[in-house]
Order: structure tokens, then C-alpha cells, then sequence
């Protein structure tokens, strides 16, 4: 049938995205669209096993393999991707969905279904909602988002309030090899939570025997779909394997932009923070590290168990610059429980440390490493609350090698910790970036370019209409780069008759007048007015481009290639000139010695008629 054949091809289609274990970006829509029931088809076991190859009333044979490890610490090159697998960790696994077809409107669709009771429980909002065969479900598109809401709802774990009961029939304990094995069961969407870590062991420093191992957090709750698309090898697979890692501790940092910086260094009521802002050239920026400390609540009571390393690692791209010393004017450290830390006594900043091929062409480093004082208060914050954070606060200052546009200036962070017994531990990199943007002025002499007359021609930028207030740039012939306010910089054009400064405020009016042009062309009798706007996503972040609705003169100004800046043309006339020394005066005198000639010559006209 014609539609078994279109459901089959949208199963794999959708079911190639990666199975997810862990963080997922997730864009929810404000409300979900209910459906009719005859919009939906639930997947049934002849198009699931259509889809392995196996006869149409064969029994579900589906197999989920957990697998837990953490990453061995071992010097030894050969051994540096060795994985040490944890035994005697339980899984426990539920069915708790489908997929599903969806008819809405014209499109035809994959979706991922579950109990509208879950999803509430999760603050999963959906893409649809359905009441089927009796049942009420909420659809997704993509399961990451299921994933995602299990995350926030309970990242300390397995919950209760899941409702799910944990029993010998659907828990299983790693082996030896760290593996969790699930067989014969049947094909859908399934929940698996990490239900006890109480008996957790590794291999000893020797490999000869197991050792119990320190779990500051278990897993996530999270999602597998069985059976499983094989991009690899274009088939689909009634074997599912998931994975667990990082078991003996979770940490993470977050790198933040304070979009309300004010001059002041650290926390302020209102703060804004994202992970993109717009700035010009020589404008102070103010970064914001959050960085979650191991939940230790649970071995508050064990003086053995403590942070024993803690190190913040910072890359920015070469158009920011560190402050030249760090010191305590210039960062700053707290942490949730309103407790300083304090520079050289609880932590140390180095700067140029080797990030590797992870850092950016051209850019710097540094890095924050905790001391044993240091340590003590971080150990103090991990065992007082689960969701301890740390907070940095520093500066840096855009310069004349940021780029323009949507590559921008980007900076990062990333973690390197180690808690109670486990292996020391890198977080992934957190990104932000910084925009910049320009303007260009292409300059006409009566409609045309002449580049000969236009090496006579100079301006002047400011940031009000009467011209009082000036803008100070570097470099020279046309091109220069936004320097801050001052006695505004004499500007020339280039050989080509254009002028591009780089790095310019946006959001605010800036005015370009004109102050020399070439003999015999008349001067602009008032200056350019500019205003450029950035554009953002639907999540607030920039985009990295100028919106449309950026102005030159209160109307829509023509962008440049790739939206990176406004481009306008001045064009002088030529024509009659009026001395240098002219003003208002000098016009009034000029119209009425026209007006009197002209009289005169009519005068004679009409009495010589008269005479006639």
C-alpha cells in the first residue's frame, strides 16, 4: 500500500536523528496544536518489523544495551581512549510511547507520542496533542525535546513523581563489561532512568580487583527509541545501544555576555545575561562564567570526599583583549551562597595556558585554578546545596581584529574538575560571541565616481545633529576603524571614492557631514544621519547581521553584501558658488539684487511700449 510505503519512508527519515543521551537544544512551541483522532496512525507491529525485515506477526524482539563507564586517567598514550566500564550499577526501563503518523493539513509527518500525564509531569508543552484509542497523547517532532525536559525536570536523577515502579522484571545491573542488557522487548519509546548506583565499582589503579566508586549525581532520566535507523549502514536495527559516562561526578559550566554592564564589575540587580551581544571597537565588554559545582549533599558527612580540582579555562578570539594583569579590580568570584573568593588566597589566573587546536588563531588564554583554600569553600558549597554554582565576573576589551559580521568574535570556556575518588573531568566548551558592524560612504560628483575630484573631499562623524559632539577613529584613505568620542577624526576616501569606518555604535544616530568637497560642487548643507539596528532570532540572540530596518536619513538604508554594514551614496552638484565667507546674508543680498535688476528690466519694457 501506498501509504504503508510513505509511512515506512518518514519513520526513517525522522528516526536518523542521533539517539540522544544528555543535554539537547530544545525549542518548544508556546502551545501545541491539537489534532483529530483521524489525523493520527500509532505505529504497529507489522510496520515496525517491516522495518528490521522481520515477518509481519512476528514477536517484538526488541534489545537495549546500557552501557556505563567513566574515561580511564592513564598517562599512556595507547591507553588514552580506554573506557573503564562501572559494574553493578541498575537500570530500569519503561515503555512510555510510539511513534506516531500525523496528518496536518497538506504535510503528512513523524512524531513522537507520549501520555499526556508525562508530559505534564515533565512540563513537556509538544507539538500536538491527541486523544487516541482512548488515550491522551502529547506529539513531538523530534524526541530531543522529550529528552530535554526529562533534563530540567530532574537532573538530579531518577524521581518519584515519574510514577513508574521499579521492579526485578524491568531493572538490570551492569556486568563486569559495564553493560545493562533489556531482551525480547517490545518496539516504542522508552524511558531509562538510573535507579540505584549504591554498589558502583571500577578496576583499581592495577586492574586486579574492583573498588567501590563515588557517584556525586546519577544519570539523567532520558529516551531510547527501539528500533533504531543505522545511518552507517542505511538499515534499520532491532539492537539499541546507550550510553552512560562521566558517572563519578557532574559539574558544568556556562559562559554568559552581561548585556547590562554598566562600569561595574560583577553582580547588579536586572542583570541581563546572553549568549550574543552587538559592541563596536574599544567598548568594554563583561563576561559572566556560571559553573554548577558536583552535587556532594549526599556525602556531607564524609570528610573524604571533597573537590580536589577545580580549573576554569577561558579562549577568546584575537578581536577581544584580556586585561593586561589580572587582579582583583578586574575579576571577580562568588558563589550561591554569597561567598567571596578571594584573588591569590583561593584562586590563582594564568594567563597564555595552551588550550591546543581548541583555542582560536590569533587569541589568547587563560586560566583559573583553585587552591586549597579555594577548594574548601567550593567543597563547603557542593555539600550545603545540590545546585551549588560558582559565578566569575571579568572584562574584556573589543579591538581593532574583531571581525565584522556573522562569524563574529567568539569566546569560550570549559571546565576541568575532579570530586571525592573519580577521574578528573572535562566539560565540554560553552560559546558566546560578540558582533560588530560598519558603514560605507560611496561618493558622486554630479552622478558619477570620479576619483580625481574626490581625493579633495573630507568628513567628520558625530553622534549628534549639530555636529559638536565627535567620533575619534584610526587608520587612514578610507578606511578606519571606530576609536570612541573626542574632536571628531578628519576623514578621507579612498582611491575608489568610498569611505568604511569598522566597528561603529549601533542603535544610536550617528551624523557624517561633510566638510571639504572639490571646487565647483556644492557642499551637503546638512549632515548624513545613520542608525544602525542589529538583527535577532526569535530567542532574543543576534544574528550576526544588520536588520532591514536600519536607516540612513529616516529611511530604509541598502545593506552591503552579508548585511555587515549600511552603504549610501553622497552626491554633490555642481553649480553656482556662493564665497566660502557666505552665510544667510549673502543670499539675501544675491535674491534681491535679482529681484531689483529684473525690476528694472521690466520697467523699461513697459515704458518704452508706452512711448511707442
Amino acid at each position: 500500500m501506498k501509504t504503508n510505503k510513505l509511512f515506512k519512508k518518514l519513520i526513517a527519515f525522522f528516526m536518523t536523528a542521533a539517539l540522544a543521551v544528555g543535554c539537547f537544544s530544545m525549542t518548544a512551541s508556546a502551545a501545541a496544536k491539537p489534532l483529530d483522532e483521524s489525523d493520527v496512525t500509532i505505529a504497529d507491529l507489522a510496520y515496525y518489523n517491516g522495518l528490521i525485515g522481520a515477518e509481519p506477526t512476528a514477536a517484538a524482539n526488541a534489545t537495549i544495551n546500557i552501557s556505563k563507564y567513566v574515561e580511564v586517567d592513564n598517562s599512556d598514550p595507547a591507553q588514552a581512549d580506554t573506557n573503564a566500564p562501572v559494574r553493578g550499577v541498575d537500570f530500569s526501563i519503561w515503555k512510555i510511547g510510539d511513534i506516531f503518523q500525523v496528518q496536518d493539513g497538506t504535510d503528512t509527518l513523524m512524531a513522537y507520542g507520549i501520555s499526556d500525564s508525562l508530559a505534564k509531569t515533565i512540563g513537556l508543552i509538544g507539538d500536538y496533542t491527541v486523544t487516541k484509542d482512548g488515550g491522551e497523547y502529547v506529539l513531538v517532532k523530534d524526541y530531543k525535546e522529550i529528552n530535554e525536559a526529562l533534563m530540567k525536570t530532574f537532573p538530579e536523577g531518577y524521581n518519584d513523581e515519574l510514577g513508574y515502579n521499579i521492579t526485578d522484571d524491568n531493572t538490570k545491573t551492569t556486568n563486569d563489561n559495564g553493560l545493562a542488557t533489556f531482551t525480547g522487548q517490545k518496539y516504542g519509546l522508552y524511558l531509562v532512568v538510573e535507579s540505584s548506583v549504591a554498589e558502583a565499582q571500577i578496576k583499581n589503579a592495577d586492574a586486579t580487583d574492583w573498588e567501590y566508586i563515588t557517584i556525586t549525581r546519577k544519570q539523567a532520566p532520558y529516551v531510547v527509541s527501539a528500533p533504531i535507523y543505522d545511518v552507517d549502514n542505511n538499515g534499520w536495527l532491532a539492537e539499541i545501544n546507550a550510553t552512560a559516562k562521566n558517572v563519578t561526578g557532574t559539574a558544568d559550566i556556562d559562559k554568559k555576555i552581561v548585556r547590562s554592564y554598566d562600569g561595574t564589575l560583577g553582580y547588579a540587580d536586572g542583570e541581563v545575561l546572553n549568549d550574543t551581544d552587538v559592541t563596536n571597537v574599544n567598548d568594554v565588554v563583561e563576561f559572566k562564567f556560571i559553573s554548577k559545582v558536583p552535587d556532594l549533599t549526599d556525602s556531607k558527612d564524609n570528610t573524604a570526599i571533597d573537590i580536589d580540582k577545580y580549573v576554569i579555562t577561558d579562549a577568546i578570539s584575537k578581536g577581544l583583549t584580556l586585561p593586561e594583569t589580572f587582579s582583583d579590580a578586574n575579576i571577580v568570584i562568588t558563589d550561591k551562597n554569597n561567598v567571596s573568593y578571594t584573588f591569590g588566597t583561593d584562586y590563582t589566573v594564568a594567563e597564555g595556558v595552551d588550550v591546543g587546536t581548541e583555542g582560536y588563531k590569533g587569541g589568547s588564554t587563560f586560566s583559573i585554578t583553585f587552591t586549597p583554600d579555594g577548594l574548601a569553600k567550593l567543597t563547603n558549597l557542593a555539600k550545603a546545596m545540590s545546585d551549588g554554582e560558582v559565578y566569575v565576573y571579568y572584562t574584556a576589551t573589543v579591538n581593532s581584529e574583531a571581525i565584522v559580521g556573522e562569524a563574529g568574535n567568539p569566546n569560550k570556556v570549559k571546565l576541568t574538575f575532579q570530586a571525592g575518588q573519580s577521574h578528573e573531568i572535562d566539560t565540554t566548551w560553552k560559546e558566546v560571541k560578540e558582533f560588530i558592524f560598519g558603514m560605507e560612504a560611496n561618493k558622486l560628483f554630479d552622478n558619477a565616481q570620479k576619483n580625481d575630484l574626490a581625493v579633495d573631499v573630507r568628513f567628520k562623524l558625530y553622534t549628534d545633529e549639530a555636529c559638536t559632539k565627535g567620533i575619534v577613529v584610526t587608520g587612514d584613505k578610507g578606511n578606519y576603524v571606530y576609536s570612541g568620542s573626542g574632536e571628531a577624526t578628519e576623514l578621507m576616501l579612498d582611491g575608489n571614492s568610498k569611505l568604511y569606518i569598522k566597528g561603529v555604535p549601533t542603535g544610536v544616530d550617528l551624523y557624517l557631514k561633510e566638510t571639504v568637497t572639490s571646487k565647483g560642487y556644492n557642499i551637503l548643507k546638512e549632515p548624513v544621519k545613520v542608525n544602525l539596528v542589529p538583527a535577532k532570532g526569535n530567542d532574543g540572540e543576534y544574528t550576526g547581521v544588520l536588520a532591514n530596518i536600519s536607516k540612513v536619513n529616516g529611511t530604509a538604508a541598502n545593506l552591503t553584501a552579508g548585511n555587515t554594514a549600511v552603504t549610501f551614496a553622497i552626491n554633490n552638484t555642481s553649480g553656482f558658488q556662493l564665497p566660502t565667507t557666505g552665510g544667510m546674508g549673502a543670499w539675501i543680498f544675491a535674491i534681491l539684487g535679482v529681484l531689483v535688476i529684473g525690476g528694472g528690466v521690466t520697467f523699461y519694457v513697459i515704458t518704452r511700449k508706452k512711448r511707442t
